[in-house]
């Protein structure tokens, strides 16, 4: 596309551990968007220029039906959630351990964990569901 004069845009989603691929990436694209400070951190790590680089976080959407908030004894109780692949990088044993201090200080709430582990290493989700039953 650069021959023809089309910019070429690269969307980063996740880590490159390569130097070599990542050097052939900032080659062939003109621009780099990733969807989070540490993706780009690491594209910069790997030779790809700063002023090449942009962070544009991923939307929440919304769903389309919204439930009403559940109720006891009068109140609402609050819904906290994370959304995300599990992994251990991404922290949802640290959303855990939070929820317990919250639950040992007499807070009320729903928590909702949604996602799935990737490829590759597994057992996390093990380990997350071990973490909500202690």
């Amino acid at each position: 596309m650069k021959q023809r004069g089309i910019a070429t845009i690269a969307h980063a989603r996740g880590f490159v551990a390569s130097r070599r691929l990542a050097r052939r990436v900032a080659r062939y694209f003109d621009y780099h968007i990733s969807v989070s400070r540490a993706v780009a951190q690491n594209l910069i790590e790997h030779g790809v220029k700063p002023e090449k680089c942009q962070v544009i976080y991923d939307p929440i959407v919304a769903p389309t039906e919204l439930q009403p908030p559940q109720r006891t004894a009068g109140r609402d109780i609050p819904v906290v959630g994370m959304v995300g692949m599990l992994q251990r990088w991404k922290g949802q044993h640290v959303f855990i351990e939070a929820l317990h201090l919250l639950r040992r200080r007499s807070v009320h709430f729903h928590a909702k964990i949604a996602g799935s582990e990737p490829f590759g290493p597994r057992g996390y989700l093990n380990h997350l569901q071990m973490l909500v039953k202690q």
